[in-house]
């Protein structure tokens, strides 16, 4: 990778390849409490998978941020936000909206959507009788 800016500013860029590549091999936990460019966000942990793949990385592009899941990325509870104060401003809102937005799964909604899964599968199903019959 080709860096360039203030060293300070490079220095940012390799901390972020870095965890990065980190997040390849485990998970990766970072001490933000002396960092002026990151933000920690609390994600339910129900609801890390909608922070997974393309929706991170959207959010990523659109407000020039890093973000990525603390630690164990199936069980992470902390969202962390790197970049501008801007940028990690932007993210955070529309983070703190996909996670207003999606419903909190309990047994109830639950037993719900599998009752109506089952009763569309069993409306959407047609019987036929098929007769095969050898061609002479």
């Amino acid at each position: 990778a080709y860096m360039v800016g203030t060293q300070a500013e490079r220095q940012r860029a390799r901390d972020y390849i870095t965890w990065l590549m980190q997040q390849r091999t485990g998970p990766v936990f970072i001490d933000i409490s002396s960092r002026t460019d990151a933000t920690a966000v609390q994600v339910p942990t129900e609801l890390t998978g909608i922070l997974k793949g393309s929706t991170l990385r959207d959010i990523e592009h659109e407000t020039q941020t890093f973000c990525f899941l603390e630690g164990d990325v199936d069980m992470s509870d902390r969202l962390l936000i790197f970049g501008n104060h801007k940028g990690r401003k932007y993210a955070e809102k529309k983070v703190r909206e996909l996670i207003h937005i999606r419903p909190r799964w309990d047994a109830t909604m639950e037993h719900a959507v599998t009752s109506n899964l089952e009763r569309y599968r069993s409306e959407s199903v047609v019987k036929t009788d098929v007769r095969i019959s050898a061609v002479v």
